[in-house]
């Protein structure tokens, strides 16, 4: 597939990170990508990339600085602040919805560790299921908003007010560097 911006061989080698099937460039879902729900897109991502893992985040970060295009990391896409929303069109959207799970749960030091794709929902349903649940109790915009999303849009809402913002409860964080 080729994308606007001059995409196709990245697109080949992200694909040979992630999988084809995760390697959008499709113009609706480009379009999709490159706007949240206050602002309206000025340029549109070239290529919508979901990794299923830290390792492939890294690569395909990696593959994009050495093409000469910017990342655009995205949660569920009900950012208020333009966080995700390209600088220009040679912006890599990086969809963060495979990186879904849950790692760990313990209850002994009262920590969780998940992926920066993990809906509020798939928190509380499982800590619920063990009797525990997180000092701050989700975002306005959902359950279906993403633990890592709300993280770069500093969430403050149910519980924010006696615990702190989501933020305030994270002890730890992987972070990718270009």
């Amino acid at each position: 597939a080729r994308s606007q911006s001059g995409g196709t061989d990245l697109a080949t080698a992200l694909a040979a990170i992630v999988g084809a099937a995760h390697v959008r460039a499709d113009e609706a879902v480009r379009r999709l990508h490159s706007e949240d729900i206050w602002l309206p897109a000025r340029a549109v991502v070239a290529l919508v990339v979901s990794p299923g893992s830290l390792d492939e985040a890294a690569a395909v970060v990696a593959a994009a600085h050495a093409a000469g295009f910017a990342i655009a990391p995205r949660g569920a896409g009900m950012s208020y602040t333009g966080g995700y929303v390209p600088p220009t069109e040679r912006t890599i959207s990086l969809d963060m919805s495979r990186m879904n799970r849950i790692l760990r749960v313990s209850r002994e030091d009262m920590t969780v560790t998940v992926e920066a794709g993990v809906t509020w929902r798939q928190l509380n349903d499982t800590l619920a299921g063990q009797n525990l649940r997180t000092p701050f109790w989700g975002p306005m915009s959902g359950l279906t908003s993403t633990i890592g999303g709300g993280l770069s849009q500093l969430n403050a809402m149910f519980g924010a007010g006696h615990h702190g913002t989501t933020s305030e409860s994270v002890i730890a964080l992987s972070v990718i560097l270009a």
